[in-house]
């Protein structure tokens, strides 16, 4: 079984949203505060309600009227980082529902929590279903033809980044160890969980993850003889012939390790079963070498659905398509997340990484141009000053993976990668253009535009998004360069942004090459990094062919 669809509607962020889910992988990114945790915090609460609704013998669900009775105190929502009751609701006149649609591979059981406050302040919040019981029938029947018990047919975990484990941790059951992993005191737990993946008194399974990801031998020994004549778990760890140490003596990136695999319920892995794993900022404590180890190593786990949020944009590089979502204002107000639908996903990730991480900051009505690299900035900037005497109404952002702008190495390649992206997750009204140069892999990257999502490639230098006011731009050549662009050509196309400087401009600066064959048209040659430095030293009427440029630019932009 997995989750088709996770619905919220009215609880804490969210007016309404409808998450789309992958049946294996579901990597959520976006910014801080946007509402990825409350992603984590409905499916647990449901979770509670689910299990609260299943009768002592585990195998029925309670009759209708006992569901108007049922409640969860609000001491176990303290987890959630309530300051009451109704911090738990977006509009606290209003219930809350929250709905996981369960595909069991025949059908898809739509199984709604309704919540709501008594009145009684702080006590407790209520739950019910009045309209939709049959579905939860229709589930339990399911569990019964499957021989599971309702109580063992959804299962989750979660995880959080831990750095250290405590020295004494006392022996702890299930709901304790929940509770305390969400409230971020997974160093309380760690040896607990350990514990529970062990079977026949070995810890094969964590000792062979360890190897395959850090290429280490290690192994877990259990060295409490009786564990109901003892209060604390008492598990070392053995590195090659290393003498065996607590778990507390040994480094973050082992720890997290163990407490990512060690969260997820293994024994309870069956096709027939919901098993759902959250993790929480995986990448704490581990490199990026060996986050691509996790991930490749999570993959193995059959039969269970994971979900991941994580601050950092550098982990799109871990997804492969229809895994990744990018959860933003945007998607909030169209109460929609679903995969970004992105050609060719896994040549580009690295590519857009740094461009998307400088996007994030930008307000949301600030025009963006994506360039091709940091010099074009450069060279843009000067020219918008020296000609108008003002800073730029537009931001602009050069492609490319690095977060720091001054190493970013771009191309038209990422420039085409980086607005097909962002039209995915930019707002209507934002307004966005990618520049490319007129050159022959400028041209081929501009035609390459995905048609699906921009007007079909003509004779214009431009091509817009068909929804959004998102443009692909060539430069526009100024008339005494006309030789250099080839208008019934691909590849007989040389104009790049140093050609809007007059050749003995170029020259003085080592920056003309030689000219091709018999014509005027040469190619630019030189440091591009020391002549974008070097331009602002000079007058205003070396930029007057800038002018093209930025006539264009201010056309799309709407800029008066």
């Amino acid at each position: 079984m997995y989750i088709e669809k996770i619905l919220i509607q009215n609880i804490k962020t969210y007016n309404k949203l409808e998450f789309k889910c992958n049946s294996q992988f579901n990597f959520i990114i976006g910014e801080n505060n946007i509402g990825k945790t409350t992603i984590f915090d409905a499916l647990l609460i449901w979770n509670m309600a689910y299990q609260a609704l299943i009768k002592a013998n585990g195998k029925e669900f309670y009759k209708k009227t006992s569901w108007n009775s049922m409640n969860i105190t609000f001491g176990k929502l303290l987890i959630f980082r309530l300051v009451n009751a109704s911090n738990i609701f977006n509009n606290t006149n209003a219930s809350g529902f929250i709905t996981l649609c369960i595909n069991d591979g025949i059908s898809t059981h739509n199984l709604e929590i309704e919540i709501n406050i008594p009145d009684i302040k702080d006590s407790y919040i209520r739950f019910r279903n009045h309209h939709k019981l049959d579905d939860f029938q229709n589930f339990a029947s399911y569990c019964s033809m499957n021989n599971i018990k309702l109580k063992d047919a959804v299962s989750m975990d979660i995880t959080k980044p831990i750095s250290t484990v405590l020295r004494d941790e006392p022996f702890l059951n299930k709901a304790q160890i929940l509770k305390k992993s969400y409230t971020g005191r997974s160093i309380e737990t760690l040896r607990n969980k350990i514990l529970n993946t062990m079977e026949d008194k070995k810890f094969e399974y964590l000792e062979t993850v360890l190897y395959n990801i850090l290429d280490i031998e290690y192994k877990l020994i259990f060295k409490n003889s009786n564990r109901d004549d003892e209060e604390n778990v008492r598990i070392l760890i053995k590195e090659n012939s290393k003498p065996a140490v607590d778990l507390y003596l040994v480094g973050s990136g082992i720890l997290h390790i163990l407490e990512i695999f060690a969260s997820l319920n293994k024994k309870n892995l069956d096709s027939n079963k919901l098993n759902i794993l959250l993790l929480d900022e995986p990448d704490s404590h581990i490199h990026g070498n060996i986050q691509v180890k996790v991930i490749n190593e999570l993959r193995k786990i059959d039969n269970s659905q994971i979900f991941i949020i994580s601050h950092n944009d550098r982990f799109i590089m871990q997804a492969q398509n229809s895994e990744l979502f990018y959860l933003n204002n945007t998607v909030k107000e169209q109460e929609v997340l679903e995969a970004l639908n992105i050609e060719n996903i896994s040549n580009i990730q690295e590519e857009l990484s740094g461009t998307l991480q400088q996007f994030s900051l930008i307000e949301e009505d600030k025009a963006i141009v994506i360039l091709e690299g940091k010099t074009d900035k450069k060279i843009i900037e000067t020219a918008w000053e020296k000609l108008y005497n003002s800073t730029l109404p537009f931001e602009l952002i050069p492609s490319g993976f690095n977060p720091n702008e001054e190493a970013r190495t771009g191309s038209a390649k990422t420039v085409k990668s980086t607005i097909e992206y962002i039209s995915t997750i930019a707002k209507p009204e934002q307004k966005i253009i990618g520049l490319f140069d007129n050159d022959r892999e400028g041209n081929s990257q501009f035609k390459g535009l995905n048609r699906e999502i921009f007007e079909d490639y003509n004779s214009e230098n431009f091509r817009k998004h068909k929804e959004k006011n998102i443009y692909g731009l060539r430069l526009p050549y100024p008339s005494f360069r006309s030789e250099f662009v080839s208008e019934s050509s691909v590849t007989q196309r040389y104009f790049v942004i140093e050609h809007y400087f007059e050749n003995d401009i170029l020259e003085a600066n080592n920056m003309k090459g030689e000219n091709i064959l018999t014509t005027n048209v040469f190619e630019i040659k030189g440091n591009k990094n020391n002549f974008s430095t070097n331009v602002t030293n000079f007058d205003a009427n070396s930029f007057q062919h800038f002018e093209v440029l930025f006539s264009k630019i201010k056309e799309l932009l709407e800029i008066t």
